[in-house]
């Protein structure tokens, strides 16, 4: 059995999110802000919860309720 989910990455769809900014800096940004950039994300790229915890450094309940 395969799964196709797609991988999360530094690479260019994150990266257009933050305009051109580190994900890194997601750990600074202001609620709203964060979440802003997190819910597009967490739909379209079909990445797991555990991926973008992974990748963002985030805490998984921040990612979760974004």
């Amino acid at each position: 059995m395969s799964y196709n989910r797609a991988k999360l990455s530094n690479e260019p769809q994150s990266a257009e999110k933050l305009k051109g900014e580190p994900i890194g800096r997601l750990q600074g940004m202001e609620k709203e802000k964060r979440n802003a950039i997190l819910r597009p994300i967490k739909s379209s790229e079909g990445a797991t919860l555990h991926q973008i915890v992974r990748v963002t450094g985030l805490n998984a309940m921040n990612v979760q309720r974004a």
